[in-house]
């Protein structure tokens, strides 16, 4: 039995976690552990039907990804032995597995984007193999609707994802639980992934998914993204009623190099910050553009307390004073910088050391500030994680159901948060196949330290057969006028003597370190 602390000295919700049989598969521990960690609540492990021994492809992959686990359940305590059960978490998925066990007011179980058990053979192939990413939701026994649901970014490859696919399982259940414990209601629409197409066997599947996943590689290999800023001369709520028109692209297309990640300078209509990122190098860097009449009339760089790769600098105004808050994810770490006359001064690391937090944007809703980011440790694309303060100084506290949104279509920051109406609006990136594909503008419902929940309201795509029309991913407000960046994939001989160059080092390191002692 797994206990966490009570919650203001009141009685823990209890949870039974139904697994397969007396010695489950790993996953399922996994479930079990991350139930251990929801403070105000108590895990209690009930054996349910062993499962059938895999066979054919399906217990190849078990043993490949060690999914067999010759662990036992936790014993249970004697004074357990008739609990009162609030909730049933049933991971058997057998017909008969509730009701064998103590009643309870309801009963959870997990599925893929198909909405197929977990515990079945081959979870979520149809999806990853297809292409569109991996998917896992709480279903409501009895009801449609999703509790809680986790879209992914996978490998077309299946095998490799596999373990992601259990992750985001047993996360899921922690944090729709923790939900449960703080009252948060847990409803949303089910999850909505393409379809794979006809069923196929599974050898099948596994093999269209090897060639997708190594046709992917290659094509990373032989091109390259080429981003441009664009300015848009209406407002940012704008798009919450109009599509994107008129764009004026700033520049030329140069294979040296190109800019992305606009942020205007508040109340200043001619100056922006972006980054320019080197082609040969990969190593990005802060510029500061003068822009006149859809024209860049200088740049320079911006000194930064960085040393390494820069991106993403998000500027917003507080008390009369500039801050930025630049990505710098090789640094790992995240610094808020404060404008000094023409110094930028770090004033506070809202996330300590050690974070590689992706996209970070500040805001400020109902008397707190808020900084949204991707921990890029729990997937680049995947995550959208938040941690808040009284004051910008700090002390700064995470979420504590973090990461608040798994959903690689639209939970990476992309842009400046706004207020329209009296309620909040945040873009969001669409990363779905490939990074940057356009941009999700979110009505956020709820913002508090327990919760958060947001709806998409409108997508923002690249003009099919414009100059830029394989990319949206940042959306700033610039006083009345709004800054987007666009993408055109497209071959660049640097960028592959780049990459080239690199997996021979790469190469060389690791025949090194096996000759080394």
């Amino acid at each position: 039995m797994v206990v966490a602390a009570n919650m203001e000295g009141h009685e823990p919700f209890c949870v039974g976690v139904v697994a397969s049989g007396h010695t489950p598969p790993e996953w399922q521990h996994e479930v079990l552990s991350s139930l251990g960690g929801v403070v105000g609540a108590r895990t209690i492990a009930l054996p349910g039907p062993a499962p059938r021994s895999p066979s054919g492809a399906w217990a190849l992959v078990c043993r490949r990804r060690r999914l067999l686990c010759p662990r036992p359940l936790p014993a249970c305590d004697p004074r357990d032995a008739s609990p009162r059960i609030d909730l049933l978490v049933d991971l058997a998925e057998a017909s008969d597995s509730a009701g064998s066990h103590p009643p309870s007011p309801e009963t959870w179980r997990l599925c893929d984007g198909l909405r197929r058990p977990l515990s079945a053979p081959f979870p979520g192939l149809c999806e990853i193999t297809s292409g569109a990413g991996g998917a896992v939701s709480i279903q409501r026994v009895g009801e449609t609707g999703a509790i809680r649901s986790a879209t992914f970014a996978a490998s077309p490859a299946y095998i490799p994802d596999l373990d992601r696919l259990y992750l985001r399982a047993a996360q899921l259940v922690a944090q729709a639980v923790r939900d449960r414990v703080h009252g948060i209601p847990g409803r949303g629409p089910p999850v909505a992934l393409p379809s794979p197409g006809r069923r196929l066997p599974a050898v099948a599947h596994l093999a269209a998914g090897a060639c997708r996943a190594a046709l992917r590689r290659a094509e990373s290999w032989f091109t390259e993204d080429s981003w441009m800023i664009g300015v848009v001369d209406t407002p940012i709520a704008r798009v919450l009623t109009e599509p994107i028109e008129r764009v004026a692209w700033l520049g030329k297309r140069r294979r040296s190099s190109y800019l992305a990640d606009p942020f205007g300078v508040p109340g200043d209509p001619e100056r922006l910050y972006c980054e320019e990122l080197c082609t040969s190098s990969g190593v990005g860097r802060i510029r500061e553009l003068v822009v006149r009449q859809a024209r860049i009339e200088s740049a320079r760089d911006v000194e930064l307390p960085h040393a390494r790769h820069t991106s993403y600098p998000y500027l917003f105004e507080d008390g009369g004073s500039l801050y930025c808050v630049p990505e710098a994810i090789g640094d790992r770490h995240c610094l808020l910088l404060r404008l000094d006359g023409a110094r930028w001064t770090p004033v506070a690391e809202p996330l300590g050391e050690g974070i590689a937090a992706a996209d970070p944007t500040i805001f400020r809703w109902q008397g707190r500030y808020w900084l949204a980011y991707t921990d890029v440790d729990d997937g680049p694309f995947d995550t959208l994680s938040l941690c808040y303060a009284e004051r910008l100084t700090g002390p700064w506290l995470r979420h504590a159901n973090n990461p608040v949104k798994v959903d690689h279509a639209s939970a990476r920051p992309g842009g400046t948060p706004f207020v329209h109406g009296g309620e909040l609006y945040r873009p969001g990136q669409d990363c779905s196949g490939v990074y940057g594909r356009a941009v999700v503008v979110h009505r956020v419902t709820l913002c508090s330290p327990l919760g958060f929940r947001e709806e998409p309201v409108c997508v923002l795509r690249p003009e099919r057969h414009g100059l830029n029309p394989d990319g949206l991913h940042t959306l700033s407000a610039w006083g009345e006028r709004t800054l987007i960046d666009g993408n055109r994939h497209r071959f660049n001989s640097i960028a592959v003597r780049r990459k080239v160059a690199s997996r021979i080092r790469a190469l060389f390191t690791l025949a090194s370190s096996q000759v080394s002692p």
